[in-house]
């Protein structure tokens, strides 16, 4: 798979060497709150969704990565679904807690919505988020999504039920009105290559 690349973080395929690492990421308790599994993920586990995963074509997989290779996390669209010409962003974590604040998650962000409009030609992607989840919301209402709809009480999670935020964004939106991440992001990476 072709490699993504920005200022920081490259999106890269998923490689088996990769699992170890997202295993103990995904079976951290201080990742647990942004998960909708509620048990740790062993190896085992890992290795299986890995492999079938490989074999699904209505998903794509990412590594992301710093520019010298080194594992920040992940970032997918799933359910890829191409006569509607839509997809789900999923799978979007930063396994380390000190590069959580670091502009990886935008910078990510954007190198999968870029991959989904101008390569992927869809209409449309939207994403889950956990009501609780602030950080994540306000990333993507900087990226233009708008929220569409909340799935009330939809996750249980450590003894209580939590809501679901539905959002989505559509490829002319992105185009015509980008949000302020949008216009950064395409700044920096004029700035790199101009």
């Amino acid at each position: 798979m072709t490699m993504l690349k920005g200022k920081k973080v490259a999106l890269r395929a998923l490689e088996e060497a990769h699992l170890p690492v997202l295993a103990g990421w995904r079976s951290d308790g201080a990742s647990y709150p942004y998960f909708h599994e509620y048990q740790p993920i062993s190896l085992a586990d890992q290795a299986a969704w890995f492999a079938a995963q490989r074999t699904n074509g209505h998903e794509m997989n990412f590594a992301v990565t710093t520019l010298d290779g080194g594992l920040v996390g992940t970032i997918s669209l799933v359910n890829i679904d191409a006569r509607n010409r839509r997809a789900e962003l999923g799978r979007v974590f930063i396994g380390e807690e000190r590069l959580r604040r670091g502009g990886f998650g935008r910078e990510m962000t954007f190198l999968v919505l870029e991959y989904a409009f101008d390569h992927l030609n869809l209409h449309k992607v939207h994403c889950e988020v956990i009501a609780d989840n602030a950080p994540a919301r306000g990333l993507y209402r900087k990226f233009g999504f708008n929220e569409e709809g909340v799935l009330r009480q939809h996750v249980f999670k450590s003894g209580r039920y939590l809501d679901v935020v539905l959002l989505g964004l559509f490829a002319q939106d992105y185009r015509d009105s980008p949000g302020e991440h949008v216009m950064a992001c395409r700044a920096e990476l004029n700035a790199i290559t101009g």
